[in-house]
């Protein structure tokens, strides 16, 4: 391996010195990094760097791979709730726990602001559409009253193998973000909280954008944000996730126990490692990566705390 290296970086020197240019290995070197040449500078010197082979996933020099970095925030968690937007049920329109469509169920999405001002403002929603694939898609907000739900199309065929007509509908919502606001400004796109939701039903008390069941709210864009925060997401249709670390925090001076979990598809849930965090952060690292199938969903739940603020993210890529 050391041999084929040297060899391929000889052959860099020997591109730049006859044609002008450079290359990068296409395969990773020894370990997690690989080897690149980089284009000289003033002093016409061209020298080589070790690159990380996380940093060439994210500039898109390891064909078919695509890395994943998820974030989220509980502003008022309890022992059961994931880390997301939802979680503020205190103040906010979220249920607190995280509930998942069924694995063979799937259902047309909505978008909706608790604020009737919110209008014509669009966000970019991704998630898994009815063939268990990646879906990402432009979603805007009604012009004449934020509190009317408007579908959102996944832009899905029909699934021959599910019964019934499931075109343009939607399986799992794990990331929202808002790509064109009323005016340019560097404060909130929406003056509400922006939902994504599998049901439209909105009577209880009057319209006012939240959907009478708050179990069927999927992502919640809170107004200072600009984008979801939610420690949630699934392995698209074909694929493998390689996990390779996460992080907990707990805002509050109290002691707050996380778990990350991964649910398999058609199984049940296996919590891969528990974290105690209190008043810090804590990242936590896998030597070797956690290899996680297809249509896996991949959550941080919050097993012991009342009341608590708390944030947490994992990492990794998948191909």
């Amino acid at each position: 391996m050391k041999l084929t290296v040297i060899k391929l970086t000889v052959i860099s020197l020997v591109s730049f010195l006859l044609f002008g240019s450079t290359s990068v290995l296409s395969q990773p070197s020894i370990g997690a990094y690989r080897y690149k040449t980089v284009a000289p500078g003033v002093d016409k010197k061209i020298f080589g760097v070790m690159q990380n082979y996380f940093d060439a996933i994210a500039e898109g020099d390891v064909a078919g791979h695509v890395g994943v970095s998820k974030f989220g925030h509980g502003d008022d968690s309890d022992s059961g709730e994931e880390v997301w937007d939802g979680a503020n049920n205190a103040t906010g329109p979220g249920p607190g726990p995280y509930t998942f469509l069924n694995d063979d169920v799937f259902a047309t999405m909505y978008i909706s602001s608790d604020d009737a001002a919110d209008l014509s403002i669009s966000y970019n929603v991704q998630g898994i559409d009815s063939n268990y694939n990646h879906a990402s898609r432009t979603c805007t907000t009604d012009a004449s009253s934020g509190f009317n739900f408007v579908a959102c199309d996944s832009g899905s065929a029909d699934n021959t193998d599910i019964a019934g007509d499931d075109t343009n509908m939607w399986w799992r919502i794990y990331r929202v973000k808002c790509i064109k606001a009323q005016t340019n400004t560097k404060g909130a796109c929406a003056a509400g909280n922006i939902m994504i939701s599998s049901s439209n039903v909105d009577t209880a008390g009057g319209a006012n954008g939240i959907p009478d069941t708050a179990s069927t709210i999927k992502a919640i864009v809170e107004p200072e944000h600009n984008q979801t925060e939610m420690a949630i997401w699934t392995v698209p249709s074909g694929k493998t996730f390689y996990l390779t670390s996460f992080y907990v925090g707990a805002i509050d001076n109290t002691d707050v126990v996380f778990g990350i979990y991964v649910r398999e598809f058609n199984s049940s849930q296996q919590n891969k490692k528990v974290a105690v965090v209190n008043a810090n952060t804590s990242p936590i690292p896998w030597v070797v990566p956690i290899a996680v199938p297809e249509k896996s969903d991949i959550y941080i739940r919050v097993l012991t705390a009342t009341n608590a603020e708390t944030v947490a993210g994992f990492d990794g890529w998948y191909e």
